[in-house]
């Protein structure tokens, strides 16, 4: 699983070992709420939403929002599991439609990516998301979505997708002498109420009060962890919306322009600091690779806008 393609991951900070074995000590009660007896107390193999023909059940659901508290995933955890469900079900149908699947080989190649984000093993992963009430297989189902995706887009895309001598040759340039990689150090601050009134007034206070990301550490204290989230990227890896508004933007400047959650919560991006490191290995194939993989991903989530448009989707 590319880290370029991978979107379902836009709105999730990175695994991190010392964030999972940390966040597991709080879901020791969820993985009692997931016993048999409550399984079918709650009766969660019930229809929570349906997307063409393709019923999601509150298991799955459970199971999604499990995983993405691992993650430390910020705002709404249930419309957050919702929407990657329902996206993922387009995106699967698609996949069949095209004819595009991954053998079982490729799928422990992308899980064992996946864990070694935390550097752990796939059993390892397995066992530790584990006691948080996150089954191994739904973890599978995770990565193979994604990883399914990924070749839904290349096939339908990668033959328009020509990047030219003299874009490769600007990109090279616009690093100086030899090509670079620039790293963005970044921190979103999450506000309810998306573009509300109250929501923006509460913004224009927060900018006053502080003047860098460091400040945003004292507007924080006192509530939930993940209302802030801090990261130094590559602009490669930054999403597509995030870099595009941090290109905008100066050290210690601030963004207001984006959303999480459907709209329903407002993000304070501001600009920590760029770093510029000479990558003298980077080759013109690795400069044509990642300008790919932008136009890639700007063509994928123009798709899946398609894809949703053009479903019937009820959430029940």
């Amino acid at each position: 699983m590319t880290k370029t393609l991978s979107t379902q991951l836009s709105g999730l900070t990175r695994l991190s070992l010392a964030i999972i074995l940390s966040t597991l000590a709080g879901l020791f009660a969820l993985t009692a709420c997931l016993s048999p007896g409550s399984l079918q107390a709650q009766n969660l193999f019930a229809p929570v939403a349906k997307v063409n023909d393709r019923v999601i059940t509150a298991y799955e659901l459970s199971q999604r929002m499990a995983f993405l508290r691992l993650l430390r995933a910020p705002g709404d955890v249930r419309e957050m599991a919702t929407k990657q469900l329902v996206e993922e079900r387009l995106q699967l149908s698609a996949a069949e439609n095209l004819g595009v699947a991954i053998d079982e080989e490729k799928l422990q190649e992308g899980m064992s990516e996946f864990a070694g984000r935390a550097n752990m093993e796939t059993a390892q992963f397995i066992t530790a998301i584990a006691q948080g009430g996150v089954a191994g297989e739904s973890f599978r189902d995770f990565v193979k979505a994604g990883m399914i995706w990924r070749e839904v887009v290349r096939a339908k895309f990668i033959g328009r997708v020509n990047i030219t001598e003299a874009e490769i040759d600007r990109a090279a340039a616009g690093a100086g002498s030899g090509a670079r990689q620039i790293s963005l150090e970044y921190a979103r601050y999450f506000i309810p109420g998306g573009q509300s009134s109250a929501a923006l007034s509460e913004a224009r206070k927060i900018q006053q009060d502080v003047d860098t990301c460091d400040d945003l550490y004292t507007i924080a204290k006192g509530q939930p962890e993940d209302v802030l989230a801090r990261d130094t990227l590559p602009v490669g890896e930054i999403p597509a919306d995030i870099a595009g508004e941090l290109a905008r933007l100066d050290e210690g400047e601030v963004s207001t322009a984006l959303t999480r959650n459907n709209g329903e919560t407002l993000v304070f991006l501001m600009l920590c600091g760029r770093t510029s490191v000479l990558a003298e290995e980077i080759s013109r194939e690795d400069i044509r690779n990642q300008l790919s993989s932008r136009r890639l991903a700007v063509l994928a989530n123009s798709y899946l806008e398609d894809l949703r448009a053009d479903a019937f989707i009820e959430i029940y």
